[in-house]
């Protein structure tokens, strides 16, 4: 059975939001290669902004981060 509505808090179409396509989740933004070399991890990163991906072999897609942990040693504090 239909749950009745209460027309005066009842919201209108237009005050919905509109629902988003797969296509609007993503953004593109132009590669700023001033940022750095794109051949390297870090560089990719820096200049499209976003991690590197790739494709397997298998054809699943994979994408790469740099980490960084504390390694407690003064001469070293961090380590990747």
């Amino acid at each position: 059975m239909p749950v009745p509505v209460n027309p005066q808090s009842a919201i209108s179409p237009a005050q919905r939001a509109p629902a988003q396509s797969p296509l609007s989740m993503g953004r593109f933004l132009p590669p700023d290669h001033s940022k750095g070399d794109e051949h390297t991890l870090g560089g990719y990163m820096a200049v499209h902004a976003r991690p590197a991906a790739f494709a397997g072999e298998e054809g699943a897609s994979y994408s790469a981060d740099i980490g960084l942990d504390e390694t407690g040693d003064a001469t070293a504090p961090v380590g990747a």
